[in-house]
């Protein structure tokens, strides 16, 4: 884990800004915050538990590259069953919003080997949002990429057939479709 203060050209302060950036001009200070607030973790293994559920933690992990997931395990059957999947630019919260003290269903664990991400204390992001306005483009963008997928996700749940719901998950969700396996 790369811990400390980051250097500007660390790959989870290029990829937070580069992200951020698209939707908003940022300016010096940002970057500054940027390398004060962030933990990269690199190279997790599959299966890292970054969250379990009921643990009180309020951070956001922000995916780089690989995959992370809010997973909860079914007792009737002893399988995994996964709530969300966390692909790169989405973040995965451990409360149901920021100003939430309840904890999030599930956990949050690494479902591919060399996932990469970020970790940010709710409690930087709402002391930025006390300063900068710009934090509000940053929570909306990792919050709509989300409900983006959970509103897809709620669709194909209710479809008929197992295979009906299948194909429908191919199609809307090609590139989530891809990098998960047939289990998942």
């Amino acid at each position: 884990y790369d811990m400390g203060r980051l250097r500007n050209n660390n790959p989870g302060i290029r990829f937070l800004i580069q992200l951020w950036s698209k939707y908003c001009e940022l300016e010096d200070f940002h970057l500054e915050w940027a390398k004060k607030h962030i933990r990269c973790l690199t190279e997790l293994k599959k299966n890292h538990l970054l969250y379990y559920e009921g643990e009180h933690k309020k951070e956001i992990y922000i995916v780089i590259k690989g995959l992370i997931g809010r997973v909860i395990e079914n007792d009737d059957t002893g399988k995994r069953q996964i709530l969300s999947v966390g692909t790169s630019g989405m973040g995965l919260m451990t409360t149901n919003h920021l100003y939430s003290s309840t904890p999030s269903k599930g956990d949050i664990i690494v479902l591919r080997p060399g996932t990469k991400i970020i970790q940010l204390s709710y409690r930087s992001i709402l002391e930025l949002r006390e300063m900068d306005r710009n934090a509000d483009i940053l929570i909306n963008v990792l919050a709509n990429k989300k409900k983006k997928q959970m509103s897809a996700l709620r669709r194909i749940s209710l479809e008929g057939t197992a295979f009906e719901k299948c194909l429908l998950f191919a199609e809307e969700l090609p590139q989530l479709c891809k990098r998960l396996s047939h289990q998942e």
